[in-house]
């Protein structure tokens, strides 16, 4: 904080001009630390080892870009780990298509994961998987009474989820989907 010093009601002007110029001195230094981490032209701050607060958000034409409060960081845009990632308490992978009592039927049932937010979907009909994103990992679970067919760009020759509550999780690598788990499925390979 800028050391101002005081100017008396009794102090005369011209007796003050070497304090006033001390002051707007100290003020020009303050703002010359404050500018060198803020940069008011470039709307950045750099140099900064640490924030505290309540809250920190992130924005862009009002969506967030990140947002951490005390209890939760969200993330609005696509993000990469460059290193390893560990988590210490759950993983919810959001995003289901369909439901248990309203599953995708005949006639809708592409499925175009790299195109939508899915991560899960819930079929009563025969599927097509199309192209996905690289490492990208959906799952598969079957609401029919009876086996359906699952095909597409596919690491196995034929993927039959057998009966209800049967379920496959895939991930998408190079050009195919490849199984990781299954249950209640028959997977056959060349």
């Amino acid at each position: 904080m800028a050391n101002i010093t005081e100017i008396l009601g009794t102090d005369s002007l011209s007796s003050s001009r070497i304090t006033i110029n001390g002051n707007f001195s100290s003020l020009n230094d303050e703002l010359a630390d404050v500018t060198s981490i803020l940069d008011p032209v470039n709307s950045t701050i750099s140099g900064v080892s640490s924030i505290a607060g309540e809250q920190i958000t992130i924005q862009s034409n009002n969506s967030i870009i990140v947002e951490a409060t005390s209890s939760a960081l969200l993330v609005g845009v696509a993000a990469q780990f460059d290193s390893t990632l560990t988590v210490g308490g759950s993983l919810s992978k959001t995003g289901v298509n369909g439901t248990v009592a309203a599953p995708l039927s005949a006639g809708n049932t592409t499925l175009q994961p790299a195109n939508s937010a899915y991560t899960s979907y819930i079929l009563s009909a025969n599927g097509n998987v199309q192209a996905g994103n690289q490492g990208q990992e959906i799952t598969i679970i079957n609401a029919n009474a009876g086996p359906i067919t699952i095909s597409g760009d596919l690491g196995a020759t034929s993927l039959t989820l057998n009966d209800n509550n049967s379920t496959v999780t895939l991930r998408y690598i190079g050009a195919k989907w490849y199984v990781i788990s299954s249950a209640g499925a028959t997977i056959l390979f060349n």
